[in-house]
């Protein structure tokens, strides 16, 4: 349990969610065949980024820590507006790249 906190430190995650709390059976089929795909974790070995999109309390994060946490990965979690927000600040302080 110590190393999951750990973990969820550095990955800046908000709270501790597991896949048994999220809800998948209300997804449609193809939804549900994605996130297990992702929960087998062959993106991270592949070092490619995940990005989810949706409306508001649909399980985004939830789903985030949870697959991270199956998966024992060292990951960093930012959601959209924290991103644009250090986009911004790098912009304004000339650190932007291309």
């Amino acid at each position: 349990m110590r190393s999951i906190r750990y973990r969820l430190g550095i990955a800046k995650f908000p709270v501790l969610k597991d896949l048994e709390g999220f809800d998948l059976p209300s997804l449609l089929g193809g939804e549900r065949r994605q996130i297990r795909t992702l929960c087998q974790g062959g993106f991270m070995e592949a070092r490619t980024n995940v990005v989810f999109v949706s409306g508001t309390g649909t399980g985004k994060t939830h789903l985030s820590v949870a697959i991270s946490i199956r998966n024992g990965a060292r990951i960093r979690f930012i959601n959209l507006l924290a991103l644009v927000n250090k986009l911004e600040q790098e912009k304004a302080e000339g650190k932007a790249s291309g």
